[in-house]
């Protein structure tokens, strides 16, 4: 596999294994470089388009009580602008990734980081009515690729997210 296939993941699906040291700094590094973190911690959801992607990071605290992976009824605000893009750009597949923080166990949090991915992802298909041939990549990555120091309860938080992409062919 070449250098950038491995480096572009999470952004793409390659079906490989995620965890190496070097992957995560390169994509804590990317995403240090496309928005400032005070800017990206005030918001709960963002939208970012760089390099033939889109992406909407949410924080989980607007999508799901803590420790838990139910969506909450004010998240499908949030949900309906991503379902909308979705709808309007048509992409071939579209990446829905969770995260948690390093609380609780490893295996808790790819459990959990998991069942958020996939409630969002069952979530947006209901608000867009009709997927279409749309491929859905869905993982749960745990405390892996965090964004904030996770020993403060507001790194923590933060690190709690879902990010929803796709290629935009441009």
């Amino acid at each position: 596999m070449g250098l950038r296939s491995r480096l572009a993941a999470p952004d793409e699906p390659t079906g490989t294994d995620q965890g190496d040291s070097r992957l995560v700094a390169v994509y804590r590094a990317k995403l240090l470089q496309e928005t400032d973190l005070a800017e990206m911690s005030a918001m709960p959801t963002r939208e970012e388009r760089t390099g033939g992607q889109r992406k909407f990071v949410l924080q989980a605290g607007v999508l799901f009580e803590e420790s838990e992976a139910d969506l909450s009824e004010e998240s499908l605000a949030s949900l309906e602008a991503v379902a909308a893009a979705i709808e309007e750009e048509q992409p071939e597949w579209v990446n829905i990734f969770g995260f948690t923080d390093s609380q609780g166990s490893y295996d808790f949090g790819v459990q959990l980081s998991n069942e958020r991915a996939e409630n969002t992802q069952l979530a947006l298909i209901d608000l867009m009515g009709d997927a279409g041939d749309i491929t859905f990549n869905i993982n749960g990555y745990s405390e892996e690729y965090f964004l904030y120091d996770n020993s403060t309860d507001e790194g923590r938080q933060k690190n709690r997210r879902v990010e929803i992409s796709w290629p935009t062919g441009g």
